[in-house]
Parts: C-alpha cells; structure tokens; sequence
C-alpha cells in the first residue's frame, strides 16, 4: 500500500479552498482534476501542474523544473513543472497558476 500522506497534503490543504478539486490513482501517483479537467499531477513527495508555451516562462522564473522519467534507456520530459515549496505556501499565487495551468489543459483538449 502506498504512502497518501502528501497526496492528503495536497489535496485537502493546499488545494483545498479551489472549488470542483478531485483526484485519481495514475501511474506511481495522481492526477488531479479541477471540474473533471486534469491539471495537476502529484508524483512521489512533489506536485506538478501542466505546463505549455503560454505559462511556460513562469516556472522558468521560479526555477522549476519538468516531470521527466525514464523507460528503457530514454528519459522522457513531460508537459507538468513542479511546484515550488515557497509557492505551495502563498495560497493567491499558487491557485493563479493552477487557473493557468487549467485553461492549458482545456485548451490542449479542443
């Protein structure tokens, strides 16, 4: 059985006063939803939220850094960028970028 305490964390606490937040068990961690919109993922003790060209310059700014793993040989990058502790902890600044990065997911669907 796997550990739930920062997913717990995350989703309760941190992103708690977002209203429609959910969650769902996905590959070693968790995607989460805001009105049934994946924006977010939650993967060992860090969260990650989606990322394109329009948000992108933000997490630079912050010195984040990219989801990325390996499979056979080959690292591969995915579109979520970590979210900061200092971030995690400013409520008004993080629920900005999870608004941004859930208008990328709505517009990555269209």
């Amino acid at each position: 059985m796997r550990d739930t305490s920062f997913h717990d964390y995350i989703v309760s606490d941190v992103l708690g006063e977002l209203e429609g937040i959910t969650s769902k068990g996905m590959f070693s961690g968790w995607g989460v939803y805001q009105s049934g919109i994946i924006f977010a993922l939650i993967l060992g003790d860090e969260l990650y939220f989606k990322v394109d060209n329009t948000n992108r310059a933000l997490y630079e700014e912050l010195d984040s850094h990219p989801f990325t793993y390996e499979k056979q040989g080959k690292t591969f990058t995915l579109s979520y960028w970590s979210i900061p502790e200092e971030v995690m902890e400013d409520k008004e600044r993080l629920y900005d970028l999870a608004d941004l990065s859930v208008l990328v997911s709505k517009n990555k669907k269209k």
